[in-house]
């Protein structure tokens, strides 16, 4: 999760770099009032989070199994929390390269912002599968994603599901 919170100070990062700006309020409107800094918000959010996932892996963990083969609804709200600061982080930053990509002058620039928002589609997409894989484990189907994901990405036993 703190990955995630790297990933906010990229996107500002980026659309600095792209815009030309060096105002840090992602807005093109001047405003009066003061700002409060998000930073602490997004740790403490990361903490309650962190909490929440030790405390949704606990069943399986006192079983002495992974969350997948542990099962239930726990492995579902589990990949929601997990995944949850991904998605958002990864759509803020895909926003911003977007607007980056129409700011930019530079040719180089147009490539850049090109790659991000690619390495940022495939974040998207991997964070959405997690999500789905948890379902499907949870409705003890298998697919492709059940056999690939618990096992690390290589051939796991399904004869035991």
């Amino acid at each position: 999760m703190l990955r995630d919170a790297r990933q906010w100070s990229n996107a500002r990062c980026c659309h600095r770099l792209g815009t030309g700006s060096e105002d840090d309020t992602w807005t093109t409107e001047p405003t009066s009032r003061a700002r409060l800094d998000p930073q602490p918000f997004i740790y403490a959010a990361i903490v309650v989070f962190g909490l929440a996932l030790f405390w949704l892996s606990e069943p399986s963990r006192a079983a002495g199994q992974t969350l997948e083969q542990y099962g239930g609804w726990q492995v579902i709200a589990y990949m929601l929390l997990y995944t949850l600061p991904t998605i958002v982080a990864v759509t803020a930053a895909g926003l911003l390269v977007f607007e980056s990509f129409h700011g930019a002058a530079s040719p180089v620039l147009k490539v850049g912002t090109m790659a991000i928002a690619l390495a940022c589609l495939f974040s998207l997409a991997d964070a959405i599968t997690r999500v789905d894989n948890a379902m499907f484990v949870a409705g003890h189907h298998v697919y492709f994603l059940t056999d690939y994901r618990p096992s690390g990405g290589s051939e796991s036993d399904s004869s035991s599901r």
